[in-house]
């Protein structure tokens, strides 16, 4: 017994002293000694005293960066380039940020910069807030690089997504040049569905949370963009509903790349086109030996767009047919208006009376004749100096942005002008056609601040907060006509005719718009790495925003500036907090990952009212076995009402305060085969079930509201596929959509209406070839399946029962002159293909029906780049 004693005791002190040993053997006191072994050449000697505590995280946390930075040196100066990387890798996700010394070998820094950018190339932070390898993340995503810009030629944002899978576009060129329903989710006027992200800031607009950021935004300063499909993203909470689209603009790294040693440099591109189209930004980027990085992004876009005046809806001549106006003017009968209209009219010229046994009140040939002649030529009279009938659409958009980068702290501000013509979007028939009547205008900026801290090997704390304000400027207006073949003059209880027989004249009047509205928002978060296997990330979120609840309309230019001030009760103080965690189970033995996560949300308005608290889950777990990779999701998500749908009236329409939040349940399956490095198939099935989506519900005496009483059932396959052969890039993608609108009767008995503009099917090709070194010619095809509108879908007022499909092809050729840029031409629509976009919001005649895309389309552009 004493000897078994003895033997422990034995065993015991043994284990401390190693451990003692050990903690001692790990010092700082260890690295200086190999560091000076470093100094005078002894590189095999440095690594033998460092490897032991290296391998097995011996050091303290302060000391082991360092310890990664001396090793790696080692390493390239005995040209062990591979074991180097293997060093600086872990250097790099113990602490993305790390700057190298000054003094610190010019190969060192180039190496530290490579393996940076390999690191963030494979990784993804716009689905859980946390770096992932963009296979093993818990979303369906595509990805658009700097080179698919520059190779296929795209010169404004929007034109990206005609080219990806799970996008139906609407290019109307009007409030915004075009909208995009993801997923088979069809929306009114804007891009409000997705949320769209700046380098992690939210650029949806804050009144209506519809997209802005269309041509204005430079596409020389994207590094790439993050396309997320579904409500994947559910930890960034409200708004990340139908996806998540985050730009990723160009870092000190991507400016600066591995050879490079200049303090300046510059990248950009113009252009010049069809429909007197011009375009040009730049970024010109500084960085000091000290750390320092800043750079200014500027940008300036200017078109024409395409004259619509040679279709008949656009033409500016107010021909409609006789029988419309029968239609217009035919009002039911009673002896009141029958008295009134014999009296203004004794001899029936205006109206027929056929007795108190009809009815209706019939206008007369003779005034359907009148109505249309004054119709005609009040239409076409000067009204401001300009013809109200003159078909003009120009768009002049501005941006600004600026990044500072300095040690573990990024600044970066944004500002954008978007001050386009708006008269696609509007028959002629209700709105004047001259953008100098018809016009919108945006204006949007931010500023924000970011913190990213390793605090030891574990723990990775981040601050990110920004405040953002956006207002519509100026030259927001909108000018109706009031005349007869539109109903204008129906005011005098109900009867057209007797204005007509007064001899009133149809007429212009315009309303000038503007909205003011700022929010404050900030977030910390930490992720913990429990062990290599298991992560947690966690953090808390706060939104305030004094928003604004409803226009501010005047018959004068600048509301604000010429006295009509907002309404004290149209302001409201919107607070918002939010809690999300994850965790994360990542088995690379056994070729899986388990995701679990979720977020709480609370919203307040006014301290009185607002949605309350909104849950939302979120599982995945991720399968891949050799060249496979499957992927299962379960997410839900929620999408908060607008300021526009909670406030905003109408003479018809009063406001919902208390409207809750629309909510998506999704599941989603996947599957990919890596055939090789370059090559790959993918195929996703969604299935998503909408509750609460907003309707426009009569509430009585002709009083609608906006309500969340509607549902929806979308399911589909996504496929796409790369490759690349000897010197040809090959990607091809196809969308299969099966979207319905679910209606509920009184009986509680649900039947299905088609989502209207949206394809059942499409399919987009293209093909990259490089050849004699400095050419380069991408050719691309988009094919769009016929779009339902109309009776039976969800866009019943639209008067057509489809927007036909059609297929156009795309090229651009290009030549890379000397390394410092690519000179292109590209060309839209080769073959002149005769199609039309769909129309926005009720697509119904007040609004357009159906626009018409351009034919042939030329533009000769300059990529720079003095990398």
């Amino acid at each position: 017994m004493k000897n078994l004693k003895r033997t422990l005791l034995f065993i015991l002190l043994s284990a401390v002293s190693g451990y003692s040993f050990a903690q001692e053997e790990c010092t700082y006191s260890l690295y200086k000694a190999n560091e000076n072994k470093y100094e005078i050449g002894s590189f095999y000697a440095c690594i033998d005293g460092l490897k032991p505590c290296v391998d097995k995280n011996g050091f303290e946390a302060k000391n082991m960066q360092a310890a990664y930075v001396l090793i790696s040196k080692c390493y390239l100066a005995l040209d062990s380039i591979n074991c180097a990387e293997y060093y600086i890798e872990k250097l790099l996700r113990m602490n993305d940020n790390f700057t190298p010394d000054e003094n610190a070998p010019q190969r060192f820094t180039n190496e530290v910069t490579l393996i940076r950018q390999k690191i963030r190339s494979t990784q993804i932070s716009s689905v859980s807030k946390k770096n992932e390898e963009i296979d093993h993340a818990p979303a369906t995503i595509q990805i658009i690089t700097d080179t698919d810009i520059v190779n296929r030629g795209y010169k404004t944002l929007d034109e990206i997504f005609n080219d990806l899978p799970g996008f139906d576009v609407s290019r109307t060129r009007g409030v915004v040049d075009a909208v995009l329903y993801q997923r088979g989710y069809r929306t009114a006027n804007t891009t409000d569905r997705t949320m769209i992200l700046v380098d992690g800031v939210e650029d949806n607009d804050m009144w209506s949370n519809g997209d802005l950021v269309n041509l204005q935004f430079p596409l020389s300063n994207v590094k790439r963009i993050e396309v997320i499909y579904g409500p994947a993203s559910t930890i960034y909470g409200a708004n990340a509903y139908a996806g998540v689209i985050n730009i990723v603009t160009k870092s000190e790294d991507d400016l600066f790349p591995k050879k490079n040693t200049h303090a300046v440099t510059a990248t950009g591109m113009a252009g010049y086109g069809s429909f007197n189209t011009s375009y040009g930004n730049a970024t010109v980027a500084v960085r000091s030996k000290k750390g320092l990085f800043f750079s200014v992004t500027g940008g300036v876009y200017h078109s024409d767009e395409q004259d619509l005046s040679y279709y008949p809806a656009f033409n500016g001549n107010y021909n409609y047919s006789l029988s419309s106006y029968q239609s217009a003017m035919t009002t039911s009968y009673s002896k009141a208006k029958d008295s009134m209209l014999n009296i203004l009219d004794p001899n029936h010229l205006y109206y027929s009376d056929s007795g108190s046994t009809s009815k209706n009140i019939y206008p007369t040939h003779y005034a359907d004749s009148v109505a249309h002649h004054v119709d005609s030529i009040n239409y076409r009279k000067l009204f401001r100096g300009v013809d109200p009938g003159k078909f003009t659409n120009p768009k002049n958009d501005f941006y600004l942005s600026s990044k500072l980068n300095v040690g573990d702290f990024k600044f970066e501000f944004e500002y954008f002008n978007r001050d386009e013509g708006l008269t696609p979007d509007y028959n002629q028939k209700y709105y004047a056609l001259n953008a100098a009547l018809q016009n919108w205008q945006v204006r949007q900026g931010f500023i924000s601040a970011r913190y990213d801290k390793k605090l030891g090997q574990r723990f990775t704390l981040s601050s990110f907060s920004y405040y953002r304000i956006s207002d519509r400027g100026k030259y927001a207006e909108l000018t109706p006509y009031t005349s007869y073949e539109n109903a204008g003059f129906t005011a005098n209880k109900g009867v057209q005719l007797d204005s007509l027989a007064k001899g009133v004249q149809p007429y212009f009047a315009p309303t000038f718009k503007s909205t003011q509205s700022s929010q404050f928002r900030t977030e910390l978060r930490g992720l913990y790495n429990v062990t290599d296997r298991i992560d947690f990330t966690g953090g808390v979120e706060f939104r305030n925003g004094l928003l604004e609840g409803d226009y501010v309309n005047a018959p004068v230019r600048d509301p604000l500036a010429n006295g009509y001030d907002h309404d004290s009760a149209s302001y409201y103080s919107v607070t918002d907090l939010g809690i999300f965690a994850l965790a994360s189970y990542n088995n690379a033995d056994k070729k899986f990952n388990i995701n679990v996560g979720g977020r709480l949300d609370n919203n307040v308005i006014d301290g009185d009212f607002g949605y309350g608290s909104v849950f939302n889950p979120r599982l995945a777990f991720i399968y891949y076995p050799k060249k496979f990779i499957f992927k299962s999701i379960y997410s839900e998500a929620f999408l908060d009402a607008s300021p526009f749908q909670k406030f905003s009236t109408t003479s018809s329409r009063i406001p919902n305060p208390t409207l809750k939040p629309e909510k998506v349940r999704n599941i989603e399956l996947s599957g990919k085969y890596m055939i090789s490095k370059r090559s790959s198939v993918e195929v996703a099935y969604y299935h998503s079930w909408y509750s609460n989506s907003l309707v426009t519900n009569n509430v009585g005496n002709g009083v609608t509201q906006f309500q969340a009483l509607g549902k929806a059932r979308v399911q589909g396959v996504q496929v796409s596929a790369v490759t690349t052969i000897l010197f040809f890039s090959i990607y091809a993608n196809a969308t299969f959509t099966d979207p319905y609108a679910v209606n509920t009767s009184a009986e509680g008995k649900d039947s299905l209406t088609r989502m209207g503009d949206i394809a059942t099917f499409s399919a987009n090709a293209g093909v990259n070839m490089r050849f004699l070194r400095n050419f380069n010619l991408n050719m691309r095809v988009n094919y769009i399946g016929d779009k339902p509108t109309g009776i039976n879908t969800t866009t019943s007022g639209n008067p057509y029962t489809s927007t036909p499909g059609y297929t156009l092809v795309n090229g651009t050729f290009g030549y890379m002159i000397r390394k410092v840029g690519v000179l292109q031409c590209r060309v839209d629509n080769i073959f002149d293909e005769v199609c039309y976009a769909s129309g926005v919001r009720s697509a119904s005649g007040a609004q357009s029906s159906r626009v018409p895309l351009p034919g042939r389309v030329v533009y000769v552009q300059y990529f720079l780049n003095l990398k």
